[in-house]
This record gives structure tokens, C-alpha cells and sequence, in this order.
């Protein structure tokens, strides 16, 4: 059996410019895939768009979805419903944690961090933990994929992450680096780590819905965006209670195995 994850982020990792920061995941096995590329393709062609990408959309700021080409803010919310529809369709109604993988239905997964208490943690804590949130972000999904594939006995797993986001080096850093494959043994199983265009990858356009609704969780104005949200998900929101927890993010790893130092999040 094989797991396919993809992963995009919301918002960056900049206190200065957000108030959290997201990263969405969205898991399952090929043959739930498939379907869910399929129709969300017809979805495109019906709204004559070549992708969706849910900040663009809602601000109509990109070039291809701007006033000057003709496009609405009500094409945009009808394209976006209609995506949320096969959203509801595709993901999995079971309620509990973790959810059932074996279930034919796709499961996704939103880690975010509040940045000024990421921050205060920083200050307060300097001797432990990471100090780049987009770290955690990405070591906290991988470890629900993991998790979901281990408990039906995934084979491979294959991680997909939008290109030019910081959440990939972290994974990837890991899957190239031996002392840390011997530690975290689900890396052995992982064939495939890599970047992806997200305009050319529904799944990676799915995740980003995700990540961009759970960023922006405190201002719904749109009822597609509350449909998201009422979706289940696995969902950890780390605040400072949980991001001072020492046992919570232990830095051992990274000075055993010489992992590569990023720039902190400020």
C-alpha cells in the first residue's frame, strides 16, 4: 500500500506580517486520489480557470483572476463552492482521532502556529526546541501521516510539497540524512520527497483551501469557508502552552545527526 501526502502552506512564518501560520496536509492511497483529480479537472474546465488557489480568489488579486479580465468576486465563490462540494465528497465524515485510513476517503491534516507566542518561546526558551516554525509545522504533519500509515502497514510513502515554500527542507533534510532515517524509521519508507507546481496538482490546490481557511479561521465571510472549517480534520492549533512543552520538541535529533541550521523565525 502506498500513502500519497500533499502538503501546502498559508500564510509565511513572519510575525511581522501574520498572525499564524498553517501548513495543510491531505493523505490517502492513490485510488482515493484519482477521483478527486479527475472531477476537480471537470470543476476548471467548467469555470474556465487553469487552477485554483484560494488567496488569488478571494482577493482577486493575481493576473488571472482580476477585474480587468472580467472576473467577479461571485465566479469566484461559485468556483470555490463547487470545489468545497467535492471537498465534502472525498474526505472522511468519521469523527474521533486518529480517524479510520481504512476508510475510502482522503484525510486532512492543519498544523498552525501562533507566531507571537512561537516568539515568546523563542525568548523565553532559547536552549531547546526549533526555532523555525515552518519546522514544526512540517514535523508535526509528517508525524499524522506517518501515524495513518502505520496503522494499516503503508509500504512506500510518497510526500508532494507546493515549490518555493520553506516547509519542504525540513522533511527533505531528514530523508537525505542517515542518523536521522535510523531514528525516525518511517523516513525509510518514504521513495519520494519533492516539490511540486501546485497550479499543475489538484491535490496541492486542495491542500491550500485548507491551509488558507484554517489561517484565516477567525474571519469567515463566505459560507464555503465555514463548510471547510465544519469538515473534520486532524487539527492541532500550538499556542504557547503547547509550544513550552520541553518534552514537546526535543532539539537531541538535530544536533545528533548535524541536521542542516535555517534561519529563526522572527
Amino acid at each position: 500500500m502506498v500513502f500519497k501526502a500533499y502538503f501546502d502552506g498559508g500564510n509565511q512564518a513572519d510575525s511581522t506580517q501574520y498572525d499564524v501560520v498553517t501548513l495543510a496536509s491531505v493523505i490517502g492511497v492513490p485510488d482515493w486520489w484519482r477521483p478527486l483529480e479527475r472531477e476537480w479537472q471537470s470543476i476548471l474546465k467548467r469555470h474556465h480557470v487553469a487552477y485554483v488557489h484560494t488567496t488569488d480568489l478571494v482577493t482577486l488579486s493575481n493576473l488571472d483572476f482580476t477585474s480587468d479580465k472580467n472576473w467577479t468576486r461571485q465566479q469566484s465563490n461559485a468556483l470555490l463552492d463547487e470545489c468545497v462540494s467535492l471537498v465534502e465528497k472525498s474526505t472522511t465524515k468519521r469523527v474521533g482521532s486518529p480517524p479510520d485510513p481504512l476508510s475510502p476517503a482522503l484525510v486532512p491534516c492543519t498544523i498552525t502556529i501562533v507566531l507571537k507566542d512561537f516568539r515568546r518561546m523563542q525568548a523565553e526558551l532559547p536552549d531547546y526546541g526549533p526555532q523555525d516554525a515552518t519546522e514544526v509545522c512540517c514535523l508535526q504533519s509528517m508525524f499524522h501521516v506517518f501515524r495513518l500509515g502505520e496503522r494499516v502497514g503503508t509500504n512506500f510513502y510518497h510526500l508532494y510539497f507546493d515549490q518555493n515554500e520553506p516547509f519542504y527542507r525540513h522533511a527533505v533534510d531528514r530523508w537525505k540524512n542517515k542518523k536521522a532515517k535510523k531514528i525516525l524509521a518511517p523516513f525509510k519508507k518514504v521513495v519520494h520527497c519533492g516539490e511540486s507546481n501546485a497550479r499543475d496538482v489538484p491535490a496541492l490546490q486542495m491542500a491550500d483551501l485548507f491551509a488558507w481557511c484554517v489561517s484565516h479561521k477567525n474571519d469567515v465571510r463566505q459560507e464555503w469557508h465555514g463548510r471547510v472549517l465544519s469538515l473534520y480534520r486532524i487539527d492541532e492549533w500550538l499556542d504557547y502552552e503547547m509550544l513550552s512543552n520541553p518534552e514537546q520538541f526535543p532539539r537531541m535529533l538535530r544536533t545528533y545527526c548535524k541536521l542542516p541550521k535555517h534561519r529563526p523565525t522572527r
